[in-house]
């Protein structure tokens, strides 16, 4: 059951960690861009595992994930 205008939507990021002497700030290096068939859009959204393989491939253990959200509100 796809929402339209009021379906959730997910990507992955790839982030690198910055160091200061009192704090610790992920910066977003990249967006891994799904690709058809990657996302399963039901009203909340979930993802393939081959979705999640292909951004740890191309993460390699030099990057840090993170998921982005969508909502997207309707006025």
């Amino acid at each position: 059951m796809n929402k339209g205008t009021l379906q959730e939507d997910l990507k992955f990021a790839l982030w690198i960690p910055s160091r200061g002497s009192s704090r610790f700030t992920a910066i977003l290096h990249d967006l891994v861009l799904p690709e058809h068939g990657d996302r399963i859009l039901q009203g909340n959204v979930a993802f393939t595992p081959e979705y999640i393989q292909r951004v740890l491939e191309v993460a390699d253990g030099k990057f840090g994930i993170c998921t982005v959200f969508i909502n997207q509100l309707v006025n």
